[in-house]
């Protein structure tokens, strides 16, 4: 069974979903894809589970997370976030940082670099690679961190 909401043609946002029903098997599957325009404003797109008693996992990249068991400790198990990337602004990024003499800046924090700068969002921390940074692409850090 397929609900699906149509894509705009002239290519803005939309969503579909397909719920897949098991025979044999008492269980739901519910897969969505989403497409948003481009956009420095945040936005969030919520699906709600009225399934009571029943165990959910979700895909994400790395494995399965089941809500409140293999989450980190602390973090809320009734939302969860994805981030926009944009690789080939993460691989610029990188050479930017390479041309400028700025080695070892690992992924995970070009990806930190690319969220801050992508929203317009001052970035705080002591690392002195985002100092570095900062003097070669538009990224803002927070007053006080720079050294």
């Amino acid at each position: 069974m397929k609900f699906t909401a149509d894509f705009p043609e002239d290519g803005s946002s939309g969503f579909s979903v397909e719920v897949r029903l098991m025979r044999g098997r008492p269980a739901i599957e519910l897969a969505y894809t989403l497409r948003r325009t481009k956009s420095g404003h945040p936005s969030s797109f919520y699906v709600a589970f009225p399934f009571n008693g029943k165990k959910l996992a979700f895909d994400v990249p790395g494995g399965l997370v089941y809500p409140g068991e293999n989450q980190l400790e602390g973090t809320s198990s009734a939302w969860n976030t994805a981030l926009e990337i944009d690789w080939p602004d993460i691989r610029a990024l990188q050479e930017t940082c390479l041309r400028s003499g700025i080695n070892k800046v690992g992924l995970p924090d070009l990806i930190i670099a690319q969220q801050a700068i992508r929203l317009g969002i001052p970035l705080f921390s002591p690392d002195r690679h985002f100092t570095l940074m900062s003097k070669h692409v538009n990224l803002v850090l927070w007053p006080g961190t720079q050294k």
